[in-house]
């Protein structure tokens, strides 16, 4: 064995990244989690999380569909994270206020400091800011951003 092998030997912390194909069994929104079961037949994977901070009620959070594709990854041993879905079945946008998308297209904010004109404004900044995803990875191009000005500028009229 040559020195830089041994070294690199040493230097390993066994936590080897590595991602697996599976399928939704279950999704807890309160802990932001879902249970999977790898399609190479491995045993379930329990309380995957959604988000990097489980703790945290703010934030992103794409919610899969029962029954649909994730990749889920390994960080190490101990902890795993969805990082592609097949299907989403509902997004959860929270900032200041809660704003809420489903797969029927209905979206529901809920009201903490804000008037309904702030949560508005903040709904349409956080759809003005989403990129669309190719196959090879997010193009971090904004979505009709004009699009969403105009209607901010209708909802804004409907509001005064």
């Amino acid at each position: 064995m040559e020195i830089k092998e041994a070294i690199q030997q040493l230097a390993k912390t066994r936590d080897e990244k590595y991602c697996k194909i599976c399928v939704v069994d279950a999704v807890d929104e309160a802990t932001r989690t879902v249970d999977v079961s790898p399609i190479d037949e491995s045993a379930p994977i329990l309380s995957v999380n959604l988000q990097a901070n489980q703790s945290s009620e703010v934030g992103v959070v794409c919610f899969p569909k029962v029954g649909s594709y994730v990749v889920v990854a390994f960080l190490n041993p101990a902890t795993a994270v969805v990082v592609l879905t097949e299907e989403i079945e509902k997004i959860n946008i929270s900032t200041n206020s809660d704003i809420t998308i489903d797969a029927g297209g209905m979206v529901q904010v809920k009201n903490k400091d804000y008037s309904l004109a702030d949560a508005f404004t903040d709904l349409i900044a956080a759809i003005g800011k989403l990129t669309v995803t190719t196959g090879v990875g997010v193009s971090g191009t904004p979505i009709n951003v004009v699009d969403f000005q105009q209607i901010q500028q209708k909802i804004n009229k409907f509001l005064q």
